[in-house]
């Protein structure tokens, strides 16, 4: 990932006030939901809600909403779905967007946890990180993975598929095979580019699989998520439970094919 100051931090790097989010006259085309919530818009512009966030046609009715919260309070924000965005801009730490049923969307910082990301739709694509504390990372340019990385973004696509109680995997190990490019377009996140392959019956999200990692730091570091739409494999993530992301991706020796249970960390990012 390409940081705008090239790593030289007595360089000023860009505020948010610099960045443009290319949101204004997109729809939301898809709302998912995990321990986060993510909106998917239809120009492949992404933000993603991790903390508290609150949504309402105006301050005084506002609703908290909170994605690890009851499932119950996020029906506002599925409504969301196929609204378009009228208004999007992030100041200090805040992003703030407006929807064309008048609805509001504000997200803040939160003081130990990564609170909102955005992904714009370039190639390379922007992308802010509001982290702890509330202070931004932001990336202007990024950079495409390699062909290293798409083999090892393949092997773990056929790892992960080895825990899915299901019969019907054949289709999703033909598209793991077809895995030609990927790209990490957020933290952890690694966007799938498919050469053709038969299409999967699987509902858009998360597949039903459990694959935890390890790494050499901690015997449990985290997770992996492989998320589908239009019955394609779409993308690969992998939460952390450790307090530092890890870096890279784990290798096979890492992989822990019996996810523990519970919390699992979940809450520490």
């Amino acid at each position: 990932m390409a940081e705008v100051d090239g790593n030289d931090r007595s360089t000023p790097g860009p505020t948010l006030e610099d960045v443009s989010l290319l949101l204004v006259g997109e729809t939301v085309d898809a709302v998912w939901v995990d321990y986060a919530l993510r909106l998917l818009f239809s120009n492949g512009a992404r933000v993603v809600l991790e903390c508290p966030f609150s949504l309402g046609r105006s301050p005084d009715t506002a609703t908290l909403i909170d994605p690890e919260g009851d499932k119950s309070g996020l029906v506002p924000a599925l409504r969301l779905h196929t609204l378009e965005v009228t208004a999007a801009h992030a100041t200090g730490s805040t992003l703030t967007m407006a929807f064309s049923d008048g609805s509001r969307l504000t997200a803040g910082p939160h003081p130990e946890f990564e609170s909102w990301h955005y992904s714009g739709p370039e190639t390379p694509p922007t992308m802010i990180v509001m982290m702890p504390g509330g202070g931004p990372a932001i990336w202007l340019h990024h950079e495409q993975t390699g062909q290293g990385s798409a083999e090892r973004v393949r092997s773990l696509l056929l790892a992960y598929l080895d825990t899915l109680p299901t019969p019907r995997t054949a289709v999703l190990r033909q598209q793991a095979g077809a895995v030609r490019a990927v790209s990490e377009t957020a933290p952890r996140i690694w966007d799938v580019v498919l050469a053709e392959a038969p299409r999967a019956d699987f509902a858009d999200g998360p597949l039903p699989g459990s694959l935890a990692y390890r790494t050499d730091e901690a015997p449990l570091a985290g997770e992996v998520l492989v998320w589908m739409r239009n019955g394609r494999i779409d993308s690969v993530e992998l939460p952390w439970f450790t307090t530092e992301m890890p870096a890279g991706l784990p290798r096979p020796e890492q992989l822990i094919r019996d996810a523990v249970g519970g919390d699992g960390g979940q809450g520490v990012r």
